[in-house]
């Protein structure tokens, strides 16, 4: 017995599927996906300047807390403890 197998013709035609979104949709997508674009930046650049001012504010405070601990013991006392 011989199994006959069905192949598909390869000069027939292709069928294109139907598309699920029209026109006007796909532009009203990619005007929505531009603005999203832009407030995801807005917001990048947003955090990075906070972290920006945070990490001077940081540096500042602990810059100034070494100075104040430096002034309130004097060299020759920080060695004479040793």
């Amino acid at each position: 017995m011989s199994e006959s197998v069905a192949t598909a013709d390869p000069h027939a035609p292709a069928i294109a599927p139907d598309e699920p979104f029209d026109r006007a949709d796909i532009s009203t997508f990619r005007a929505d996906d531009a603005e999203a674009g832009t407030n995801i930046c807005k917001l990048l650049v947003a955090f990075f300047f906070y972290s920006l001012l945070a990490m001077a504010f940081v540096t500042w405070w602990a810059f100034g807390a070494m100075k104040a601990n430096n002034a309130e013991t004097p060299v020759a006392e920080a060695h004479a403890s040793h």
